[in-house]
């Protein structure tokens, strides 16, 4: 948040962003408001810690009615990260794969009622199998399979 998006969150501090995002989705949630939270993954310069800080606000919003839409990151022409290296599956670590798999999975917990679910285990496993498989390797068998419900 400090290094590119420092206006976001005036005019409070960014280390109140947990804070901030908390109480905001609490207090929509409480008039039934649902909002949608896009995520972006693979900013250049991201590291770890980064990631482990976007799944504990994850973890703080467990009891929240999010949509959750983790994009890997894109430059754009007019930005200042135009020159940025595109992020895409393959550079993905596996923290990363574990924040997407996380987005799913609450999505799914939220938004799909559960006796639907089977439709989401079987259909994850035939696209990771015809697809997904040949495409990435064994790579993304873990996260799949742990936004699916077949893994914790």
């Amino acid at each position: 948040m400090r290094e590119y998006m420092k206006g976001k969150m005036l005019p409070f501090k960014p280390e109140e962003w947990n804070s901030i995002v908390t109480t905001g989705i609490e207090i929509l949630n409480e008039n039934r408001i649902w909002p949608l939270a896009t995520l972006i993954i693979g900013l250049q310069g991201e590291t770890d810690k980064d990631t482990v800080a976007t799944l504990e606000l994850l973890d703080e919003l467990r009891h929240c009615k999010v949509f959750y839409v983790p994009l890997l990151f894109t430059s754009e022409e007019d930005c200042m990260l135009k020159e940025a290296r595109h992020m895409d599956l393959k550079h993905l670590t596996p923290l990363q794969s574990d924040l997407i798999a996380t987005c799913w999975k609450r999505n799914i917990e939220v938004f799909v009622a559960k006796k639907e679910h089977w439709k989401i285990k079987l259909g994850t496993m035939i696209a990771y199998a015809m697809y997904y498989r040949w495409k990435h390797g064994r790579k993304l068998l873990k996260p799949i399979m742990k936004f699916s419900g077949w893994r914790e």
